[in-house]
């Protein structure tokens, strides 16, 4: 809308001058105003505090302004309200204002030549923009100009805000008082310019002069920059100045209180708006209501009478002017339906009367029509508002035609360049209209949800190309499809269309012809001046970007061809050459090669004018294949193609990947077999096959590259200049045999890096000429060295000339294409036989072609069975040699060192050299250093990497031997030997052969335990013993135990799970050999002891042990433990933490048969604390000794004495002689024996003497506790003390016998009869 005047398109809202803020100049501080009318200005300083730039951001961030400054009407009613939302056009300023001058200067006083007629009328003084205003550019029958709308726009403001700064320096009251007299005085000066009154004002007449009075509304900002801290009575002083101003609180008088946020003064803001936006509307409501009035009186007259030559304006014209005051207003109050039908009424009399009226040599002829088209905006822009979007289509189409017409019968015609420029800025208009609109259907994002934490642009689904009509449309059905209003894009595109055909006429313009300069220049400046290349482009760049954002690619691509054409114009070969060669990105993806075509030989004229030798190499390149047609006398030959071109100083290198082009040339790559072992030849094909133009010049290739993926070496070929053969005639299939030319390179030997990374070449040389439809397959074999998968990725053609240097990088595939025709497999050969199509997978999985030679001498191709021809899996040599592990010692015991012996075998038909790798896997920890033992017996030096077996001859075989550290935990590992070797004929193959065996680790003992008190056998302490604590320190350092002493057993119990069971059935199982094991010694470990005692172990098993386990027998260690408190008084319980550490050895003599030292922890032995108690001791009476004995110890360590009540029930298995029931009283640290002589009624059993003590004081019974040795008594699971009875003297009475197993006493309670 550039063409336009700015005050003529921009949308009217309410206008703000915020006044007492200090404005920078990007404010929207005022520019150049009026400096005649009436000034309103303050003696009060500007505020400048911190606040008061908040709040000037605050009211800047706020405006709105321009074309399509937004729909306050939507936002409003989205937030609940009611009517138009506030909006208003904001403009900062200082102290001082001048509104624009009411009236018009009075013209300068002349002595007329004869005296004035006493009848004449009187002449006013008018408007300084009125028609009838001698200094008025519409002086005398103009109709509007661009000035009135800027006078309301930016000069006459709806709403005038003063800020002033309310005192708060000080809590003086005199001084506030002062303060505020200052601040009421000014503000009520402000007020008066800002009254209504009226008056009479004709020329001589002697009226007092014009009051300056304003209906412009008047508000008040005060802002405070101290907290009320610093004036308490401030409500007062607020409540003061508003009755002294007559201002209403939150109407016409703010308070900005301190201190304030940021957010809470742009709160501030938007209420002071929204409570200021009525009045605004009241104040275009009056002078709406002002400009009614004054339509209806009769046309005024002029200040000063028109001369002969001139008319004034007629009464039509006067309602022109009124109906597009009245709008204006309207759209200042959003009232877009009223603005709307106020324009179109006055639209129909501008065209109905003024245009008729005006002459067209006039300059109101041009100021008609673009006062036509700035009403029709307004209309369009109105309708748009209300979203009648077809309506305002038909609108804008409307006036073409009204213009058309108009043109044609009064004017200079249509087929000017001017009506060609206008139609492009007509429609250019509406593209900025729509797109300034942001319709949420045309809208290429959605918007963000409001609870949305992290921006992200959200694409919106429902784009649409055009807006659907409105449901107020009767007869939608008949709408046509340029009567829907479409996204920018299709109008920008008209736009640039039309700037083309002005362009077109205005060349073919010859001076007699008339012409129209509406909106553009006369014809000289029209050609010389008017850039019409930059106006198309930026037109076309503008479309492009509309119809890319909603995808629509192929419109895009017609934009960008048609500024390549525009740049090419220009002579810019560069900027064009981008954008075709972005062009043929996408025609080349979608297949469109007759535009493609084109695009090429647009490429190749900007190459060559640009003197770019790499451009035009890859458009040649891309126009050499026969898919594109033949352009008759254009030489294809790729090698010359940069004939005539001047010779650069460093010669150009093109790279280039043959997906980035339409390529001549087509390769691939098939392996014969899908999988080969190492050592073997793999064979295999590499095709070429040319489709340049017929009749094209061969192509010299001067070496090509093949790489692998995997550990194939890069094949290299080379070109033989003297192999080079002559073009084929007829049969174009040509077989070059390279198997076994491929050579490892010489000394001096240089070539580029495969793409997989720096490899080993393999290289040949052969002819690499390929003439146009002509097939060449190359037939390689290679040595495989490496195992894996090898798959061929890509081919590099390099092409060395003298003006450039070509790298062509292209992707193998498999030959597959066409091969089913020609071996007939899609003839009928039986029964429900069918024709496969052309490149079908086989039946045996393949889909690629072997090609030929057949009796004739011809070439063709054959199925390759191969899923994937490309493709090759490497496979090891089959090896020929055994691993035989001698016989192990499984299973392994945990904290020995494991020794593994086996033999290494070789099969294979002649001598290899043999290294050893071994591995333990599964390991819970570290891995463990394997050792290895030479044959003599010593330990090999350790090897990083591998042992050194040595060589094997053919059928032989050598021994090996390692050995490991087990772990500290029962583990199942396995052991994994490998053996690398080779061939002595063949030492760059080399051959892996992996045994492994599984090897449980377990323990070598099953270790129990038992732990009970034991009497002590020194005297009981007695009382006298304990006077001093055991604090005492010795001159050592070390403190002297002073409590009890008590003794007790740890009895290790131990058995060999591994050991040989014997050949006596017992059970089920049969006799089977085991592992014997000796052990050799033992020792107990007292890990960790409470803090306040003390641990000694008395006696424990003896040095020089030689236990043999070769049974499942168990074998007991006995420890007996003294365990004395350090202090008398300390009675806690507490733990003892100890383990067993076991020296033991497998029973053999071998010299690696060391004693090995294996750690077994107990769980914690629980340590009571000292109480009486009661032990009890079964042995053999000192006087029959054929009699069992009982002996009950009762011990009172405390310091209190004790009685007890005692007694032993009777029992059906026994008699017994001594005190049946007693009383026992027992002074304090005493110790009392009860001996029983038993007489049992059984043998071999197990009996349960009942034996209770009981304390008479606190009433609670004694438990009794085993002290003896195992096997003798225990404690059933009553917990019960229960004695074994062995022999006995024979009696009277025969007892019944029951034989029960001594070591499983839990279950000899019972007795028989």
């Amino acid at each position: 809308m550039e063409a336009y005047p700015r005050h003529y398109v921009e949308h009217n809202t309410p206008l703000m001058v915020v006044s007492g803020l200090i404005p920078s100049k990007d404010d929207l501080a005022p520019g150049a105003g009026p400096t005649v009318g009436m000034r309103i200005s303050s003696p009060l300083p500007s505020l400048d505090s911190p606040p008061a730039s908040i709040l000037l951001r605050c009211f800047v961030a706020s405006n709105n302004s321009g074309y399509w400054p937004g729909k306050a009407a939507r936002i409003a009613r989205a937030a609940g309200a009611r009517g138009p939302g506030p909006a208003f056009r904001i403009r900062i300023v200082g102290r001082e204002y001048v509104f624009p001058p009411r009236k018009a200067s009075p013209p300068a006083v002349t002595v007329p030549a004869s005296p004035p007629a006493e009848n004449l009328p009187a002449r006013n003084l008018h408007s300084p923009l009125s028609p009838l205003s001698p200094q008025s550019p519409l002086y005398p029958d103009g109709v509007m100009t661009p000035l009135w709308f800027g006078k309301h726009q930016d000069l006459v403001p709806a709403v005038f805000i003063s800020c002033f700064e309310l005192y708060t320096e000080t809590i003086d009251s005199n001084t506030q008082n002062q303060k505020d007299n200052e601040l009421i005085k000014a503000i009520n000066d402000l007020k008066r310019k800002f009254g209504t009154s009226t008056s009479t004002n004709a020329i001589g007449s002697g009226s007092p002069a014009e009051s300056n009075a304003r209906r412009t509304k008047f508000a008040v900002i005060l802002v405070a920059e101290k907290s009320m801290l610093h004036s308490p009575d401030i409500d007062e002083r607020l409540s003061m100045i508003r009755r002294s101003t007559a201002l209403e609180n939150n109407s016409t008088l703010f308070f900005l209180p301190a201190p304030s946020s940021p957010v809470e003064i742009q709160a501030f803001v938007k209420n002071i708006q929204f409570r200021l936006f009525p009045l605004a509307l009241e104040y275009y409501r009056d002078l709406s209501k002002h400009c009614r009035r004054k339509r209806k009186n009769p046309a005024p007259l002029a200040t000063v009478a028109p001369t002969t030559a001139s008319t004034t304006m007629s009464d039509v014209g006067w309602g022109v002017r009124y109906e597009i005051k009245l709008g204006v207003f309207a759209e200042f109050r959003q009232e877009m339906d009223a603005a709307s039908r106020n324009y179109e009424s006055a639209y129909e009399g501008l065209i109905s009367d003024i245009f008729y009226t005006t002459n067209l040599w006039s300059e109101r002829w041009s100021e008609a029509r673009l006062l036509a088209d700035i009403l029709t905006i307004r209309v369009i822009r109105c309708l748009l508002w209300l979203e009648s979007y077809t309506a305002a289509v038909r609108r804008w189409e409307y006036h073409i035609e009204k213009m058309k017409s108009l043109v044609d019968g009064k004017g200079k015609g249509t087929q000017t360049y001017g009506f060609a420029a206008w139609l492009s800025t007509w429609n250019r208009m509406l593209a900025e209209l729509a797109q300034a609109q942001n319709l949420p259907i045309f809208a290429t994002t959605s918007p963000q949800p409001s609870n949305s934490l992290i921006p992200s642009v959200i694409p919106n689904p429902n784009v649409q190309i055009y807006a659907p009509p409105e449901k107020s449309i009767q007869f939608a059905d008949k709408v046509r499809p340029q009567d829907h209003l479409h996204h920018s894009g299709f109008y920008y595109l008209a736009a640039a269309n039309y700037a083309a055909d002005r362009h077109a006429r205005a060349l073919k313009y010859t001076d007699p012809e008339p012409y129209d300069d509406y909106l553009c220049l006369p014809p000289a400046d029209e050609v010389k001046k008017v850039d019409h290349h930059r106006i198309q482009t930026e037109l076309f760049e503008l479309a492009r970007k509309e119809f890319l954002a909603r995808d629509q690619k192929r419109m895009g691509a017609m934009m960008s061809h048609n500024i390549a054409r525009l740049k090419m114009e220009k002579a810019d070969w560069s900027g064009a050459w981008s954008i075709l060669q972005e062009l043929s990105v996408g025609y080349r993806e979608e297949g469109w090669l007759s535009i493609l075509e084109e695009v090429l030989w647009r490429m190749v004229e900007c190459a060559r004018r640009s003197e770019d030798g790499s451009k035009q190499v890859i458009a040649e390149l891309e126009l050499l294949s026969s898919k594109f047609g033949r352009r008759a006398g254009w030489r294809y030959d790729l090698m010359r193609c940069l004939e005539g071109l001047p010779k650069p100083e460093v010669k150009p290198i093109v790279a280039l990947q043959v997906k980035d082009v339409v390529s001549f040339l087509s390769a691939s790559f098939t392996f014969k077999a899908a999988s080969a072992c190492v050592g073997e030849h793999a064979v295999s094909q590499f095709v070429l096959e040319s489709n340049a133009q017929e009749g094209s010049a061969p192509v010299v290739w001067s070496s090509i590259k093949i790489t692998f993926e995997g550990g194939m070496k890069t094949i290299l070929l080379t070109h033989d200049a003297s192999a080079e053969s002559q073009a084929p005639d007829g049969h174009k299939v040509r077989l070059v045999d390279l198997k076994g030319a491929l050579h490892e390179p010489d000394s001096g030997f240089s070539a580029p890096l495969s793409p997989t990374g720096p490899k080993s070449y393999v290289v040949a040389t052969t002819d690499l000429t390929l003439y146009p439809g002509e097939t060449k397959i190359f037939e390689l074999s290679v040595i495989l060295r490496e195992t894996g998968l090898a798959k061929c990725m890509a081919a590099t053609f390099f092409l060395d000339t003298d003006e450039y240097d070509l790298e062509y990088f292209v992707v193998l595939e498999y030959d597959g294409e066409g091969w089913t025709d020609e071996l007939g497999i899609g003839k009928s050969v039986g029964s429900g036989s069918r024709r496969r199509g052309c490149g079908e997978i086989t039946p045996a999985g393949g889909n690629a072609a072997w090609w030929v030679t057949d009796k004739n001498g011809r070439q063709r191709k054959t199925p390759v069975r191969n899923e994937d021809p490309t493709a090759l899996t490497v496979l090891p040599k089959p090896p020929k040699i055994e691993v035989i592990f001698n016989k192990l010692d499984i299973p392994a015991f945990i904290d020995e060192d494991f020794l593994v012996r086996f033999d290494v075998r070789n099969e294979e038909d002649e001598e290899v050299e043999v290294s050893l790798d071994a591995k333990i896997m599964g390991y819970p920890e570290e891995e463990p250093i394997i050792q290895w033992i030479l044959p003599d017996g010593k330990l090999a030096d350790s090897t990083p990497s591998l042992f050194p077996l040595g060589r094997i001859p053919a059928m032989g075989h050598l021994p090996g031997q390692f050995s490991f550290p087990t772990t500290s935990h029962p583990a199942e590992v396995i052991i994994e030997v490998t053996v690398h070797y080779h061939l002595l004929s063949d030492p760059e193959t080399p051959i892996i052969k992996t045994t492994d065996v599984d090897l449980p680790i377990v323990s070598p003992f099953a270790v129990t335990h038992d732990w009970s008190p034991r009497v002590h056998p020194d005297k009981y302490p007695s009382i006298a013993d304990f006077k001093k604590d055991a604090t005492i320190i010795e001159p050592g350092g070390k403190p002297e135990p002073k409590g009890i002493t008590q003794r007790w057993c740890l009895t290790a119990i131990l058995t060999n799970l591994e050991a040989k069971i014997d050949e006596t059935k017992r059970g089920d199982v049969q006799g089977v050999d085991g592992t014997t094991l000796i052990v050799e010694g033992w020792s107990l470990d007292v890990a960790g002891v409470a803090p306040g005692a003390e641990c000694r172990v008395v006696e424990g098993p003896t040095d020089g042990l030689h236990i043999v386990m070769d049974t499942l027998k168990p074998t007991e260690a006995h420890f007996i433990l003294d365990i004395q408190r350090l202090s008398f008084e300390d009675r806690r319980h507490f733990h003892l933490d100890t383990a067993i550490n076991i020296k033991w050895r497998r029973d053999r003599t071998t010299s690696q048969n060391k004693i090995n030292s294996s750690k077994f922890s107990f769980p914690r032995l629980p340590i009571p604390g000292v109480e009486p108690r009661v032990l009890v001791v079964a042995d053999t009476s000192k006087t029959h000794p054929h009699l069992p004995q009982l002996t009950y110890t009762v011990e009172n360590p405390t310091r209190y004495p004790l009685t007890f009540h005692y007694g032993m029930d009777e029992n059906q298995a026994f008699t017994f002689t001594g005190t049946k029931q007693d009383l026992l009283p027992m002074p304090p640290l005493s110790r009392v024996e009860i001996v029983y002589q038993l007489r049992p009624s059984v043998k071999h059993a197990w009996v349960k003497p009942v034996f209770k003590v009981e304390d008479r004081q606190f009433r609670k019974v004694l438990r009794c506790m085993p002290a003896g040795a195992r096997g003798t008594i225990a404690i059933d699971k009553e917990k019960r003390v229960i004695v074994w009875i062995d022999n006995w003297e024979e009696t009277a009475a025969q007892p019944k016998e029951e034989i029960i197993d001594p070591e499983d006493p839990l279950g000899a309670l019972s007795l028989k009869g």
